[in-house]
């Protein structure tokens, strides 16, 4: 079914709960606990059963403004024959009667349909009891999800599912005979007479019980009034059972926090409060025994006699509720003609009907509570934390004594064996006589018994949960001091409560224990006074809450009106004056830290659990933060995109816990770390690493005191270079500045040989002066050539022809000078011919290049070895795009050398992923040929692939014809089919030696088709070695995995590889747990261990020190007086000077991104308008260039000095307005000094007006 929910300001639930007092009772205070939320909330109930939760109700009301409406429906008794006025389950005069209570509620369905469809917020969920199967109609109807209520708890829920699923009890002998519930997390025995009801087939309510199992098939989950940290193996096992969502909302008991709500709860109390309470208060703390055995006891007045005369010889106080039953006169009678009152009298209290149990139970004079183990009874013991005597009667009640007596451990048995059902307790008769219950009671009550202390801790470690899950929801409680002021106070669970009195080992254990407290209550902590001996050592330490104090008053004007001499911003502040702190002073007899004041009350609200992430405690950054943070730099990624990236690692921004702006913040305290010292620093970084590893190269020049250049190859560089160095290329256009100079450049090229020792076969830059100088002081053996592309990406600025001649130029051209198949004299003739076709014969720029043409024309350089690797300065630009991906222009050099690390690493990364692809993995061969299987042993897999296309065009598109043959060496004609070429192949069989006109194997070191070609047609089944060149084989340069920073010894690598460690053990614990609740709550408790063996906490106690600690270990040592400093104002090449030529075609690619305008001369848009329209301009030149006479009027003599007197009087007038423009300023002045002195003795005065008032 799907659920179509109201998009509606508020979510509207409405709550059917069963008329009956237990079922009622934990729906109310549900109902009041959703409200507290902002829920609106419907509470079905009767006329009769109305007056029950009114008072309640409209006291949350009144005090908090929440909203529950009543929704009273008349209770159709008199329509199914009921008794007048019985619309509760609990005044049923008989059993045979509950068919007739279950079809009135049935009736209820109908009016309560019209009235949620009347509703102007309609309804978006429903939570019914179980019994009250007809609400899932409704649900259906309003298409919205019905929640089952249970008013038992998950153990005993699960139990009967269990018991019912497998007919356990139906093998068993005997009724009384213990057999075991299968399926439990835990073992559990029980006998079949002490199953619930609705588990053994009775008959006369089965069919009910049906109707109730199917409408609970179709709801969408079910609550219960029970707490997580209680029963989560049995919550978590009966929610894999029915396959459906289970919350745990309770102890729904706690939400009653006043004296009022205690005393009014469930029915009006049969005792005054006043007297109650000092009954109570008369008592000794821990003295007092509850006996309340539930509204709808059965037990016949013979058996409550002996429990009356059990308490009695007790001699324990205590407290007994009788609930008035069909055979109540009897008792009272006994009770009367014993004296019972009069002899117990200020030891024992007798509460005839109903009594505020909740209030009695959290009394500090409570010790023990003799129940019926009712559900509601059992959670209020255990919130209480008192210890229980156990005396089930029916229903799941002996399900509930074995999780009191056997799972929880927190209470004895009374000896129960027999439950006793309505109309059955004259059968049953006395179950437990006087001496039995009175040894019960006093094994329980007595002091003494180390079994029964333990039982009495382990209730109150229980009713702590309890108090700690109720408390998710309600941090702390409000009140008003006598002056009016509202006061939060937390409520802090046990292990972290503090009080006058304890004590700490030191100051440290002191600062954490109360910043451990201010975390989970919601508020930051401030270091305040501190008070040290003469030996330096902390004496006295305040602790504040981070409100305290008061904001500095403003000595200057906000309002904007121009007097002031600072203008304010609009800001806010936190200081409320709050007086919460703690104070330690040192105590010299036992040298332990005493906390002497400890004030809890605050003037302000508390963070909720939903702020607590963002108090300063949680929002300090962990070292693992400033590790990602500088890890981060090595990618180009900012704090900003850090935390991102976080987020969304850990499932959301609320679980990072710093916030992007923190994030932000450290990244700048890192770049202010480093501030000017990176020069020095990167310095010290790379003489440690080439102290470190001999074969690191490092050189630098300094020139008076700043750093000029630097050059570093690590010993990886350097054998990559000894492989592969036959050809540099160099883009000198790449962030030029306005050192790149023939000078500079020459000492760069000298470290490169000097680290290097060899001089490469080719140098390709663009055009670059300095670089064209440099060179050949440098790389004397070196041949220098200049990038083909740079070149023509010239030419169409360069070169202007018409349009429709532009095409079939760039076409020649491009055919001329990119072709790998003529040679020198075959492209100067056609590139005479290309011009004189064109008409460029006498072309500056074209024959500039031509001049040039050895340096960059592949014509002139295509027999020398390689040249086809590189022709252009391609691979510099990729190189260059690839490393924007990791550094960024606002790096300073120590992230710069951070990001270059980085982006050699993943390089280095990829290539050993290839490596490790080229071993371990085999290629898929298309021939059977000898020399394809060669090629994949020898060759890299990528270079294989290459030479694979070249073996299938020589199989499918290459043909021989074989032309002659002189001794050893043979001669052949390859045909190329799809490109009509014929290229001749020498094969010299004697020396395996072969040559092709294609020349490819000299251009890029790889045998050509042709080549092949002949190999197969010559049987031979391996690539001669002369035609495997050695770069292109496997294995050529060893691995090298480890990052920089673990190389050269910067980073403790043992350290690191713990941490990784852990990060790695920690995410393979999680992904092995993370289906299984029950093991993945395991691991989190023995991490948790771990966390406060350690010490581990979310906050710290000095996170200045933590965070130079960090910086530190991310980027070493910062000097504190550098010795060498970054070049202050580097300037760009040719910055300022205007100088640079700008082609048409640039010049008409910046037009045309200018949007055009409407030229009002023409009636089209172009890119001018009518002011400066070509047209308008040109008849304006024309009308220059006439005589001076036809352009301008006659001006006479009269009038040139009537012209001269007028620009006089301009003058004059321009100095009157400058001088009294003078004049306002001044007393502006004036009037600025007025203002302070008035504000000074208006501050004087209030001064004084509040020394007075206090």
């Amino acid at each position: 079914m799907s659920f179509c929910l109201p998009m509606t300001e508020k979510p509207h639930f409405v709550l059917v709960p069963l008329l009956a007092q237990g079922h009622m009772i934990p729906m109310i205070d549900m109902a009041r606990l959703l409200a507290k939320q902002g829920v609106v909330v419907s509470l079905v109930t009767t006329p009769q059963n109305s007056s029950r939760s009114a008072v309640n109700i409209k006291q949350d009301e009144e005090t908090y403004g929440h909203l529950i409406n009543l929704v009273v429906i008349p209770f159709p008794w008199q329509e199914v024959g009921l008794p007048s006025r019985c619309e509760n389950l609990d005044s049923l005069p008989s059993r045979d009667l509950i068919h007739k209570f279950y079809h009135a509620l049935d009736l209820m369905q109908k009016p309560l349909e019209e009235y949620l469809e009347k509703q102007k917020l309609p309804p978006s969920c429903i939570i019914s009891d179980r019994y009250m199967y007809w609400t899932s109609e409704i649900a259906h109807k309003f298409k919205i999800p019905r929640i089952v209520f249970h008013g038992t708890g998950a153990f005993a829920l699960l139990c009967s599912h269990n018991v019912k699923l497998h007919n356990a009890h139906v093998s068993v002998a005997s009724d009384f005979d213990l057999f075991e519930i299968p399926e439990m997390p835990l073992r559990v025995d029980i006998s079949r007479v002490q199953l619930p009801g609705a588990v053994v087939a009775s008959g006369n309510l089965d069919d009910i019980r049906a109707r109730v199992e199917k409408a609970e098939s179709s709801s969408y989950g079910v609550v219960i009034n029970t707490f997580n940290e209680l029963e989560h193996l049995f919550v978590d096992a009966y929610q894999e059972k029915i396959n459906k969502k289970v919350w745990c909302i309770g102890p729904v008991s706690m939400c009653n926090k006043e004296t009022l709500d205690k005393f009014t709860r469930g029915n009006k109390s049969s005792i005054d409060e006043k007297q109650c309470i000092e009954w109570l208060d008369s008592k000794k703390p821990k003295s007092v025994l509850y006996v309340c055995l539930g509204s709808q006891c059965r037990l016949i007045p013979s058996q409550l006699s002996e429990i009356g005369l059990a308490l009695e010889a007790s001699n324990h106080p205590f407290i007994w509720v009788i609930s008035r039953q069909e055979r109540f006169e009897e008792l009272e009678k006994w009770l009367v003609e014993e004296k019972y009152e009069e002899r117990n009298k200020g030891k024992g209290l007798l509460i005839i009907g109903w009594a505020p149990q909740v209030l009695i139970l959290s009394h500090p004079s409570m010790k023990g509570f003799l129940t019926h183990c009712g559900w509601n009874s059992v959670i209020e013991g255990i919130c209480a934390g008192i210890p229980m005597i156990t005396w089930p009667m029916f229903s799941e009640q002996f399900l509930n004594e074995i999780l009191i007596v056997k799972i929880l451990q927190i209470g004895i048995r009374v000896g129960v064996r027999v439950p006793v059902r309505w109309g059955e307790e004259e059968k049953v008769g006395v179950l437990i006589r006087k001496e039995e219950i009175t040894n019960s009671i006093k094994c329980l009550m007595d002091e003494g018994d180390d079994k029964v202390e333990e039982i009495r801790k382990r209730a109150q470690q229980v009713g702590g949960l309890a108090k700690k899950a109720i408390r998710k929801g309600e941090e702390c409680e409000t009140f008003l001091s006598p002056g009016g002021t509202k006061y939060w106070v937390p409520n802090a669970s046990e292990n972290v409560q503090l009080a006058v009195g304890d004590t700490f080992g030191s100051i440290e254990e002191a600062d954490s224990a109360y910043r451990r407290y201010a975390d989970e209550v919601g508020f930051d902590v401030r270091q305040s006074n501190r008070k040290k001996n003469t030996d330096g050592f902390v004496q006295t330490r305040y602790l504040v809450c981070n409100r305290q104090g008061v904001v500095k008053k403003l000595d200057y004007d906000t309002m904007g009106n121009g007097f002031g001499k600072k203008k304010g911003r609009n800001s806010s502040y936190k200081r409320t004056g709050c007086k919460a702190c703690i104070k330690i002073r040192f105590r010299k007899e036992d040298r332990q830290h005493v906390v002497y004041k400890f004030e809890e009350g605050h003037n302000h609200s508390l963070y909720n659990n939903v702020e607590k992430r963002f108090s300063r405690g949680r929002r300090q950054l962990k070292y693992t933060d400033f590790r990602n943070i500088y890890n981060a730099t090595g990618a180009s990624i900012g704090g900003s995109k850090a935390h991102n990236i976080q987020a969304a690692l850990k499932g959301g921004v609320e679980n990072v816990g710093a916030t992007v702006v923190d994030y932000k913040n450290a990244s700048r305290g890192m770049i202010k770390y480093v501030g000017t010292k990176d020069a020095q620093m990167l310095i010290k970084l790379m003489m440690k690493r080439k102290n470190y590893a001999p074969d690191f190269f490092f050189d630098y020049k300094v020139v008076m005191g700043e750093l000029q250049a630097i050059f570093w190859a690590d010993e990886i560089s350097r054998m990559n270079y000894k492989e592969f160095g036959d050809t540099i290329s160099f883009d000198a256009t790449y962030r030029t500045n306005s050192n790149e100079d023939a000078e500079n450049y020459t000492w760069v090229l000298q470290a490169f040989l000097k680290a290097h020792e060899k001089q490469p076969r080719f140098v390709i830059t663009d055009q670059c002066l300095g670089m064209k100088a440099a060179i050949p002081l440098v790389f004397t053996e070196s041949t220098h050539r200049f990038c083909a592309w740079h070149i023509m990406d010239k030419m169409p600025g360069k070169v202007t022809i018409s349009k429709d001649e532009n095409v079939a130029f760039k076409k020649r051209i491009n055919r001329l000078v990119w072709s790998t198949h003529i040679g020198p004299d075959e492209f100067e003739s056609e590139w005479e011919t290309t011009l004189n076709d064109f008409g460029l014969e006498g072309h500056e720029w074209l024959n500039e290049i031509y001049s040039i043409r050895e340096s960059w024309i592949l014509a002139y350089y295509r027999d020398d070895p390689m040249s086809g690797l590189m022709r252009t300065t391609s691979r510099s630009e990729s190189s260059h795009a690839y490393f924007r991906l990791f550094a960024s222009f606002k790096n300073d050099l120590v992230r710069f050398l951070r990001a270059y690390d980085s982006s050699l690493e993943k390089q280095r990364n990829k290539h050993a992923c290839l490596e490790f692809a080229t071993r371990n993995t085999f290629p898929r061969r298309f021939s059977p040929l000898g020399i394809e299987r060669h090629a994949s042993e020898v060759y890299t897999r990528v270079v294989f692939f290459d030479i694979q296309k070249e073996i299938r065009k020589a199989i499918y598109f290459c043909g021989l014809d074989f032309m002659s043959q002189n001794g050893d060496i043979k001669t052949y004609n390859v045909a190329h089919k799809k490109k009509n070429l014929v290229t001749k192949v020498i094969h010299n069989v004697g020396t395996t030696m072969l040559t092709c006109e294609c020349n490819m194997f000299v251009w890029v070191g790889l045998p050509c088709r042709h080549i092949l070609k002949v190999l197969m047609n010559d049987g031979v089944d391996k690539i001669p070695e002369g035609f495997i060149s050695r770069r292109w084989t496997r294995a050529l340069i060893p691995l090298q995995l480890q990052a920089a920073r673990a190389r050269y010894g910067e980073i403790d690598v043992e350290k690191e590889t713990l941490i990784n460690g852990m990060y790695a053990d920690m995410d393979l614990i999680v992904s092995s747990v993370r289906n299984d609740k029950k093991t993945l709550r395991e691991a989190s408790d023995s991490v948790a261990g771990l966390r406060v063996k350690y010490g581990a906490c979310i906050f710290s106690n000095n996170p200045a020190k933590d965070r130079a600690e960090a910086l530190k270990d991310c980027y070493g040592d910062a000097p504190e007086d550098p010795e060498v400093m970054l070049a202050a104002g580097i300037r760009n090449k040719g910055c300022g000077r205007g100088k640079r030529l700008i082609g048409k075609l640039e010049k008409a690619v910046e037009k045309n991104k200018r949007a055009k305008r409407l030229c009002r001369v023409y009636g089209e848009h172009a890119h001018h308008d009518s002011r400066n329209c070509p047209s308008r301009t040109s008849q304006e030149s024309d009308a220059s260039n006439r005589p001076a006479q036809m352009n301008a009027p006659y001006m006479t003599a009269e009038s040139y000095r009537e012209l001269r007197i007028e620009n006089k009087m301009l003058k004059k007038q321009i100095e009157v307005l400058k001088s009294r423009i003078q004049n306002f300023n001044r007393l502006m002045d004036t009037k600025r000094e007025e203002v302070d002195i008035l504000k000074a003795e208006r501050d004087a005065a209030e001064k004084e007006y509040f020394e007075v008032k206090v």
